[in-house]
């Protein structure tokens, strides 16, 4: 006959031996990094609750885990705490373990994410400024329509994309302004604090239009904004990255209005910066595509060609617009190119327009560049 008690099936009612914990504040977060060593003793943890406590106003932590190592998160910055660690199964919660001392770092905090020109004051308490500054990306070139029947038209090249700078650690006063200047395309972005141009970011330049009555006329990329800076310490600096040309049109080399292959297209020219302040932050900024090549179509041909896709991108920059497509007595005009759709990107070129003896549509139009945008932080 059996015996001894059964609680869901379980016939040991021990909830876990405490565990040997390793608890290090993060350097540069308000996160703790954590190693737990299981107790061999008693069952086995399926999850272990880490618990903080702060005696000088920090948030009281209690995060559960399944995982014997990693980061634990929900400190407060510049705050000192005991932390612990309990194992944890089908029991409930068992013991926890000895305590572990943690002063938090005091990390920097986001206060203004500005996309126009303003000023900031300095708020009571905080001595440290660090921020990240981007400009404007360039406008995408335009596509330029044909006035003549044996040429369909090239793509117009991208924006360049827009400079980067980030700093760090620079002495701030409670109260004192700090000046923030953001500009569109064309124009700098800055920080300036105490007659100190701390970052200065030129803003990419415009792609160049296509050539009229040339297939083989498309448009560079324009090239990237440029990074400046008056301090030499705690600082990074990061030029933009041109944009790409535009495809060709499509055409063969006789003026008999022989149908030809589609136009090609380009891939952005793509570049990423990154800085690490505190806490992390990180940038990535793309130029623009350039648009697709026109395609070209004899007069009486009714096979429909088409025009070359606008460039890849990587998700930053604006893509280049579509070449038209042509075909007997059908001709289609370029597509516009897409916005740079972060802070900086480049805007994508306008597709080439396309050709049918007759038949003489425009180009598509520029893409805007991305706009400039200033994050800052205090500490």
């Amino acid at each position: 006959m059996a015996t001894g008690n059964i609680k869901g099936g379980k016939r040991n009612y021990a909830k876990v031996t405490p565990p040997t914990p390793t608890l290090t504040a993060s350097a540069n977060q308000a996160e703790v990094t954590y190693s737990i060593t299981p107790s061999t003793l008693g069952p086995t943890a399926t999850s272990y609750v880490i618990t903080g406590t702060s005696n000088d106003g920090g948030t009281a932590v209690s995060t559960t885990v399944t995982s014997t190592s990693g980061t634990a998160t929900g400190f407060t910055g510049g705050k000192n705490y005991t932390a612990s660690v309990a194992g944890v199964n089908y029991n409930g919660t068992g013991s926890s373990s000895g305590t572990t001392s943690l002063t938090i770092p005091n990390i920097y905090s986001l206060v203004l994410t500005a996309t126009n020109t303003q000023n900031y004051t300095i708020p009571s308490g905080k001595t440290k400024l660090a921020g990240i500054v981007i400009s404007a990306g360039g406008s995408g070139g335009n596509g330029i329509g044909s006035s003549d029947n044996n040429y369909s038209n090239a793509g117009a090249g991208g924006g360049g994309s827009g400079a980067g700078v980030a700093f760090w650690e620079y002495p701030v006063t409670a109260g004192q302004t700090v000046g923030i200047t953001v500009g569109a395309s064309g124009s700098l972005t800055k920080v300036t604090y105490a007659s100190t141009d701390i970052a200065t970011a030129n803003s990419g330049s415009a792609g160049n239009n296509a050539s009229a009555n040339t297939d083989t006329g498309q448009g560079n990329g324009g090239s990237g904004g440029n990074a400046s800076t008056n301090i030499s310490t705690n600082v990074a600096l990061s030029n933009g990255v041109s944009g790409s040309a535009g495809g060709a049109g499509g055409r063969t080399n006789s003026k008999d209005g022989t149908a030809s292959a589609v136009g090609n297209s380009y891939s952005t020219n793509t570049a990423a910066f990154s800085f690490a302040p505190q806490p992390n932050t990180v940038v990535t900024v793309g130029s623009g595509s350039g648009g697709g090549g026109g395609a070209f179509s004899a007069s009486g041909n009714n096979t429909i060609f088409n025009g070359g896709a606008g460039g890849a991108i990587a998700g930053t920059g604006g893509q280049g617009g579509q070449g038209g497509n042509a075909g007997g007595t059908t001709a289609n005009a370029g597509s516009t190119g897409s916005n740079g759709n972060t802070p900086g990107g480049g805007g994508g070129g306008g597709g080439g327009a396309s050709t049918a003896y007759g038949y003489r549509p425009g180009g598509g139009s520029a893409g805007t560049g991305g706009s400039g945008t200033v994050y800052l932080y205090v500490l």
